[in-house]
């Protein structure tokens, strides 16, 4: 087998005639959790602290309803991209290559007689 193609973990360019599939290490919750909750801490206490002044006399629920889609936004389309790019050997750690090797599911054989569906059967 070529190492390239051992290296490629594009499961879209593989062939069943390749051999083993080759499929990216998922993260690591865990690890995911920790370094998730290190970066989000910090940014939804900068901005509970950047929206006290504004809103003293507000209610709670209007206080996160202004936080949550600015504190989401920042996860979804900054945070998480950062982490993933730049944390990655942290979250695979097992991922030197960067993948693992997965076998194929073998196709069951065909069989010669055809499918008969129900309404073809005749009963008496």
């Amino acid at each position: 087998m070529n190492t390239s193609k051992a290296m490629n973990c594009d499961a879209k360019r593989l062939k069943a005639s390749d051999g083993p599939a080759f499929a990216p290490i998922s993260p690591s919750r865990i690890r995911m959790v920790i370094v998730m909750t290190v970066f989000v801490y910090p940014i939804v206490t900068l901005l509970l602290y950047a929206l006290s002044p504004l809103a003293e006399d507000w209610a709670v629920w209007h206080r996160t309803l202004v936080l949550t889609p600015i504190t989401v936004s920042l996860i979804v389309f900054i945070v998480s991209p950062l982490i993933t790019k730049h944390f990655d050997w942290f979250l695979r750690p097992r991922s030197a290559p960067g993948c693992i090797v997965m076998s194929r599911p073998k196709q069951p054989p065909r069989s010669s007689v055809p499918f008969r569906r129900r309404s073809q059967t005749h009963f008496p």
